[in-house]
């Protein structure tokens, strides 16, 4: 006798919370479900019909704390844009030596955006991720265990 298995549908929001589990296919319950989260996120426009710059963007470029932190393999470095913008992200050891650029873009799309860094070559240790843009310098500490 072969393996039997039951179809799983499962829906996780942005926070990893389950808003959805069963074992039978709804479509209308799935659809509503997966169209009330898309609502309740952030829109990246940066505007109204009218014009108006929405409200839920950032005044200044921001950049949030690296996750994992502390981290092995690779980390994840998180960013939010006001309006198209020149970015540029280094990573830069405790001494303020350069390691790496992971980001440097002209022009880059307001909104919220995510970069992976993977360090194959650096030693265990404290590392400075810097956002540069629009005249806006912000720093987050990374810590590397190997």
């Amino acid at each position: 006798m072969g393996v039997r298995y039951v179809p799983w549908n499962v829906i996780i929001d942005h926070n990893m919370t389950i808003r959805y589990s069963d074992g039978f296919f709804n479509e209308t319950v799935i659809t509503q479900i997966i169209e009330d989260l898309l609502a309740d996120l952030e829109s990246v426009s940066t505007s109204t019909d009218s014009g108006e710059p929405l409200s839920n963007l950032p005044e200044s470029p921001h950049l949030y704390d690296t996750y994992p932190n502390p981290f092995n393999s690779s980390t994840t470095i998180a960013y939010r844009l006001p309006r198209p913008s020149n970015v540029r992200i280094d990573v830069l050891d405790l001494l303020g030596e350069h390691v790496a650029t992971l980001e440097n873009v002209d022009n880059k799309w307001a909104g919220y955006h995510e970069i992976r860094w993977e360090p194959s070559s650096s030693s265990s240790g404290i590392f400075v991720i810097r956002l540069v843009s629009d005249g806006v310098v912000e720093t987050r500490k990374v810590l590397l265990l190997k």
